[in-house]
């Protein structure tokens, strides 16, 4: 029977003045599926040295794909919290042979890249499923200096065409803010409201003092979690 929850993306290590810690969507979302009593499943892809039974992904079942490097991420903020972020390490790309096919009819697929590791061809792999989508490593680039920078998402329109639910951030949705175009919306204004073909919602949190929004929107108009 396939779980009720599958994240796909990198298990990730963030470095701390105390070692590594482990992050990444696929990490993060998965333990919170989990400690909200749904059966979870995460595809990833680590590196040998990384820690398989770390007990904070106890009960949570993990297909994991072998690589040379683990994706590590080192987070710095300056004085007004703005992040400046290096990759340290990469690991291996997650592509549609990686997913068993028993894991093909979850209930919600949830496309976490973190890295550009997510094939965009593996969402044709859900058929019948809330695919739900976190866009913000397939809108990273680096080069030899290994510092990260934001990037054009050019594959969002065929990711789109088979997401139910996309989640961006107020840097997600700056930096791409002309992508915004091929989404199937009357009106992409930052407020909550209802639109043509979707539904975008607006929550604005303080995390460390500093004012930050995430937009949810609901791309199919057959998806009734948003109350007007």
């Amino acid at each position: 029977m396939p779980p009720a929850f599958l994240a796909i993306g990198h298990f990730c290590q963030d470095v701390t003045p105390n070692g590594y810690t482990i992050g990444g969507g696929a990490a993060y979302s998965t333990v919170t599926a989990r400690n909200l009593g749904l059966g979870t499943h995460a595809v990833t892809s680590v590196a040998e040295d990384f820690n398989r039974k770390n007990p904070v992904l106890d009960r949570i079942n993990v297909t994991y794909h072998d690589s040379i490097e683990t994706t590590i991420f080192d987070n710095q903020y300056d004085q007004y919290g703005k992040r400046h972020q290096k990759i340290l390490g990469i690991g291996d790309k997650l592509q549609p042979s990686h997913i068993p096919i028993e894991l093909q009819n979850t209930g919600i697929v949830y496309l976490c890249p973190i890295a550009d590791e997510v094939d965009p061809e593996l969402v044709r792999c859900f058929k019948h499923c809330l695919i739900g989508v976190t866009p913000q490593g397939w809108m990273r680039q680096w080069g030899s200096s290994r510092q990260v920078r934001p990037k054009r998402w050019d594959t969002a329109e065929k990711i789109l065409s088979h997401t139910d639910i996309l989640v961006l951030s107020d840097e997600d949705f700056l930096n791409n803010f002309p992508f915004l175009s091929i989404i199937p919306c009357s009106n992409a204004g930052i407020s909550s409201q209802s639109v043509t073909n979707c539904e975008i919602i607006l929550y604005v949190t303080n995390v460390s003092n500093a004012r930050e929004a995430i937009y949810l929107i609901f791309l199919k108009s057959s998806i009734t979690l948003l109350s007007n």
